[in-house]
């Protein structure tokens, strides 16, 4: 999950939030309704110690349900966004963007990047650099969902252009 820190220039900050996913299962030693309210989450340390890493708030869920729990934003994960154009040519309007993203840790990361355009004023046509470590979802004619890994100290670029041909009534 990501959400953004906007400044005055063509450039964005993308934070992103540790998310720690699992079945509700018999397998995962759940299996139960649980009950909206406040899930602590603990870790252990290399001393094997228990630690307190976050706790979040849910609603009821179901069993046999995914469950998807924020434990705080990621510190080993940034992006930033930029605008490199943006030409709106009467009915036809461009849009591209690079999206660079950094794992500054010694582990693998999945990150999942969600692009949506507003709203439907047209034909849209969307094109990407999206490859091998990066496969992408339609989630409908609008949105795409990216699911990038991310080596260990590793920096990644992903470049979307937008083409919306809009429709005259």
């Amino acid at each position: 999950e990501e959400y953004y820190d906007l400044n005055d220039t063509n450039l964005s900050k993308i934070h992103f939030s540790n998310i720690l996913a699992f079945d509700n299962s018999k397998a995962n030693h759940l299996g139960s309704a649980l009950p909206q309210g406040v899930v602590r989450i603990y870790n252990y340390d290399t001393l094997s110690n228990k630690r307190f890493i976050g706790s979040t708030n849910i609603t009821n869920i179901k069993e046999n349900e995914l469950v998807e729990l924020s434990v705080g934003e990621s510190k080993e994960v940034i992006g930033e966004e930029k605008v490199i154009s943006s030409d709106n040519n009467g009915l036809k309007k461009h849009i591209s963007y690079t999206i660079k993203l950094k794992n500054s840790s010694d582990k693998m990361k999945v990150v999942k990047l969600k692009r949506a355009l507003k709203d439907n004023v047209g034909e849209v046509t969307v094109k990407d650099s999206c490859k091998k470590q990066c496969k992408k979802e339609n989630i409908d004619p609008l949105t795409n969902l990216y699911t990038i890994e991310l080596k260990p100290e590793q920096i990644y670029e992903l470049e979307i252009k937008y083409l919306i041909n809009s429709k005259v009534e």
